[in-house]
């Protein structure tokens, strides 16, 4: 092979291996990504959405919550690990925040 086509056939194998290793990566965290699950729409302040989630919320780490202000109102964002279904804890969180609760 001669210098060009060696450059070559090194480049094309740098970027094959370049993404094999991003798409191995990708499919080893696929599971335990964070993934969104539901959004609501709420009147109650950010500040007191935010304090309220932050008491209620399961403390192991399987849920997030973000709360967006959106001026006249805010959106809350539930995301858990790999898309599983709420528990109870986290629904009960999640009606009582939205409600007003402080």
């Amino acid at each position: 092979m001669s210098g060009p086509q060696r450059n070559w056939a090194l480049l094309t194998g740098a970027v094959l291996a370049l993404f094999g290793g991003a798409w191995l990566f990708g499919a080893l965290h696929h599971d335990s990504a964070m993934r969104g699950i539901l959004y609501a729409r709420s009147a109650v302040p950010a500040a007191q959405l935010e304090h309220c989630f932050a008491g209620r919320l399961p403390k192991d780490g399987g849920a997030r919550v973000l709360v967006h202000d959106l001026g006249k109102a805010r959106r809350v964002d539930l995301m858990t690990a790999g898309r599983r279904p709420m528990s109870g804890a986290e629904a009960a969180a999640l009606k009582a925040c939205l409600g007003g609760a402080v």
